[in-house]
């Protein structure tokens, strides 16, 4: 029997060329990719709702940014408390956008080239390369093991004559300790960036992160709190930048929409003719960072599912903290800064300096199916990508350094049951008790050192 098609695919397509749609996933089976560890650190999830959603999207016939993009902006404002949003295709795009906007804007939020911004030196590359690429130079803060965010403390001794900006990263969805932070900025007048990417959910004092400074970013890649396959946003307070972000993110053009217009704006056509089309004016030198509509009509699906994965994500993390918080002589825990609640992206594992074999934890990790994940890029100075960029390093970085050390995260998505906790802890508690404490060439030169002392005076004995 032909299946018959609902009113509304049939007034969708009336005028349209027909094209067959899958609305379910059996037809795909054969064709997925093998699978992978058992216990991946990340996965995305979705049903039907967003397949029929990204089924209408396709009816509709418009790919690029349209109705459902507007609608998506409004929805991810609202959840955040933010007064715009601006949906771009990355995070990483989120990053840059801020950056160029903030470059191309008047005022007490401008930023200039040859501007020096501060950044915790462990984040991820497009933290940093976002200002870079704008003509900007960064200077490596360091952060405290025991939160995996930017200190404070060593934030003052960065600042120097061409000091502006101030970007603070909520690693892995834990909040920064903002007070003292925004303290610091506003005493130096310094414009505060958040790189909210891991954190949506996240809030400090009852107030989202990201929500803080002049402007925040956050990421909808698959492995994160929600997900439009690719995609990011940008958010802001100030109604000023909305046109700077629009028309960056469009190819630099004039944005004629109604929330740029009323912004004040204008538009600039001299010395082009009076009668030049609008869409074609070009105002910054800008990119090409949109999303598609079908993106945004996931993401809408998405923000439905959020308060599950939310509780999901801190009933997972609960999980695990306890059973790591019974070990601390082998695993150093992480603290939350008071007034935070954070949303977990990942769950940081540090190990004790010279108790356990990283190389060989995370080898028998994997031999379970646990996937592991360095935190980030770890110190950006080591990275051989960063060799000549206009980085300033005032002073050691020894918290970044002893995480790069000791340093990696698993997962604690909403994919992940109590079952699966359970089996991931049960792999980190059979390579304790297989006896997997750090060898002498895992230790460091210092432990090393006494390590070979010992030895000898037990010879000698």
């Amino acid at each position: 029997m032909k299946p018959t098609r609902s009113s509304k695919e049939e007034a969708l397509t009336h005028r349209r060329p027909q094209f067959r749609v899958e609305t379910t996933l059996s037809a795909r089976a054969s064709q997925r990719p093998k699978p992978g560890p058992r216990f991946p650190y990340g996965r995305h999830l979705f049903d039907e709702r967003e397949i029929e959603a990204a089924r209408e999207a396709l009816l509709d016939r418009r790919l690029s940014g349209g109705e459902r993009t507007a609608r998506f902006e409004e929805a991810f404002a609202r959840l955040v408390g933010a007064p715009f949003a601006c949906f771009v295709n990355s995070g990483s795009s989120a990053n840059l956008l801020a950056a160029a906007a903030l470059v191309a804007a008047e005022g007490e939020n401008a930023l200039r080239p040859g501007d020096e911004v501060v950044v915790p030196a462990l984040s991820f590359p497009t933290t940093a390369n976002a200002f870079l690429f704008q003509g900007l130079s960064i200077v490596l803060a360091d952060v405290r093991r025991d939160t995996l965010t930017i200190d404070a403390a060593t934030v003052a001794p960065c600042l120097g004559r061409r000091t502006r900006a101030l970007s603070v990263l909520h690693t892995l969805g834990n909040p920064c300790e903002m007070e003292s932070l925004l303290a610091l900025a506003r005493d130096r007048r310094l414009v505060v960036l958040e790189d909210a990417c891991e954190a949506l959910g996240t809030t400090w004092r009852g107030r989202a992160a990201g929500t803080f400074g002049a402007l925040g970013t956050y990421s909808f890649y698959p492995a994160h709190q929600i997900t439009t396959g690719e995609g990011g946003c940008v958010v802001g307070a100030d109604p000023a930048l909305v046109p700077a972000l629009h028309s960056l993110r469009d190819w630099g053009r004039d944005c004629p929409c109604e929330r740029c217009a009323s912004a004040g704006k204008g538009d600039r056509r001299a010395p082009l003719p009076g009668d030049w089309d609008r869409h074609f004016l070009y105002t910054h030198r800008g990119f090409n960072l949109k999303a598609l509509d079908l993106q945004a009509a996931i993401g809408l699906a998405q923000i439905e599912k959020f308060p599950r994965f939310r509780a999901a994500r801190k009933a997972n993390f609960a999980r695990l903290r306890g059973w790591f918080a019974e070990r601390e002589d082998l695993f150093a825990p992480t603290r939350t800064p008071p007034g935070g609640d954070p949303c977990w992206f990942a769950f940081p594992v540090v190990l004790r300096e010279g108790r356990l074999s990283r190389p060989g934890l995370l080898r028998f990790l994997a031999d379970r199916g646990v996937e592991t994940r360095p935190l980030l890029a770890g110190n950006l100075a080591r990275q051989p990508g960063f060799s000549g960029a206009k980085i300033r390093i005032p002073a050691p970085l020894p918290e970044a350094e002893h995480l790069v050390r000791n340093g990696f995260f698993v997962g604690l998505h909403p994919g992940l049951s109590s079952e699966d906790i359970d089996a991931m802890l049960r792999a980190f508690g059979d390579f304790v008790d297989r006896g997997g404490a750090a060898r002498p060439d895992h230790l460091p030169a210092i432990s090393r050192r006494r390590s070979m002392r010992r030895a000898a005076t037990r010879s000698k004995e």
